[in-house]
C-alpha cells in the first residue's frame, strides 16, 4: 500500500504571503482610520475665539485637533513590500506634533502610536485567525 505524497510547498506559500499582505492591507487601513477618528475627538485644550466661531485646542497628550484638515488628509500607508506596510504622514510637522518640540515645551500631541496601539491587537487577531 505505497502511497504518493504531492507537495505543494510553494503554492501554499504564495496563499500565506497573500492572506497575510491581505491582511497587512486591512490593519494599516485601521490604523488610518484610527488616527484620522482620534483627531475628530472633542479636545480639552485652550479655547481660541475667531471671527465666526470659536475652536478648541487639543491638551498634551491628546492627538491633535484639526485646524485645516492639511495633517488629517496627508494620513496614509504604503507597502514597500510584501509583507510591510509604513503608516504615517508626508507633512513635516506631524512628526513634531507625534514627538514635541522645545517650541511646544517637550508637550507631544501623538495621534500614531496610540493609533497603533488601539489597534494591533485586533490586527494580533486576525493574523491568528489566518492560521
Amino acid at each position: 500500500m505505497a502511497g504518493s505524497l504531492k507537495w505543494f510547498g510553494k503554492q501554499v506559500d504564495v496563499k500565506t504571503i497573500m492572506r497575510t499582505a491581505t491582511v497587512l492591507t486591512k490593519g494599516a487601513i485601521m490604523v488610518t482610520n484610527e488616527i484620522k477618528k482620534l483627531m475628530r475627538e472633542p479636545k480639552s485644550g485652550k479655547v481660541y475665539k475667531g471671527k465666526q466661531f470659536k475652536t478648541r485646542s487639543a491638551a498634551a497628550g491628546e492627538a491633535p485637533a484639526v485646524q485645516t484638515g492639511r495633517l488629517r488628509a496627508s494620513i496614509h500607508y504604503e507597502s514597500p513590500e510584501a509583507l510591510t506596510r509604513l503608516i504615517g504622514t508626508n507633512i513635516d510637522y506631524g512628526y513634531f506634533l507625534e514627538v514635541g518640540t522645545s517650541r511646544t515645551g517637550g508637550k507631544a500631541y501623538p495621534f500614531l502610536r496610540p493609533a497603533f496601539k488601539n489597534t494591533v491587537p485586533k490586527v494580533v487577531r486576525m493574523l491568528r485567525n489566518l492560521i
